[in-house]
């Protein structure tokens, strides 16, 4: 290999390591939020997007005054922004660990024991914040979006011989 692209190879592997250290402050960062935090962020985007949709006429008028129904629509917004966050960690795993030179069953099985354990590690981390707690359910919505992630990497290296 020459010595330029052996530079950017290895500027390619840290900056990739880079970003999944980014993303996994970023999990830390909004399971430090107490509840009551936490709990008004996504009633306030879950608020939002229900009166635009209002607004658009995607749904019908008066649907944001149903304090059940967007209190239903919370929990299914903060469940699936679960598993899509850790779907993502899965990806930027995948592309860490291919960098630096897995292939194969050890390429994923590394990462989806990465986001295993963060998952682990995360609910942990929120029975030291107020109001907050660990769900096993958690952990295995977490789980099941890594393993979505794994899957659409293993699909697109079986169509295209692309493992990075």
């Amino acid at each position: 290999m020459e010595p330029n692209r052996s530079n950017n190879h290895k500027w390619k592997v840290v900056f990739s390591w880079i970003i999944v250290f980014i993303w996994a402050v970023g999990i830390f960062l909004s399971s430090a939020q107490p509840a009551q935090v936490s709990g008004a962020n996504s009633k306030g985007i879950v608020r939002r997007v229900v009166e635009a949709a209002e607004r658009t006429k995607l749904i019908a008028a008066g649907i944001s005054k149903d304090q059940n129904l967007l209190s239903q629509w919370d929990h299914y917004f903060r469940k699936s922004t679960h598993f899509t966050v850790y779907l993502i960690l899965a990806l930027l795993l995948v592309n860490a660990f291919s960098r630096s030179g897995f292939r194969g069953r050890k390429l994923y099985a590394f990462s989806f024991a990465l986001c295993a354990i963060y998952a682990v590690s995360d609910e942990f981390h929120q029975l030291f914040v107020p109001g907050r707690g660990a769900q096993v359910r958690d952990v295995l919505i977490d789980c099941a979006g890594a393993l979505l992630g794994l899957l659409v990497c293993w699909i697109r290296e079986k169509r295209t011989g692309i493992n990075n």
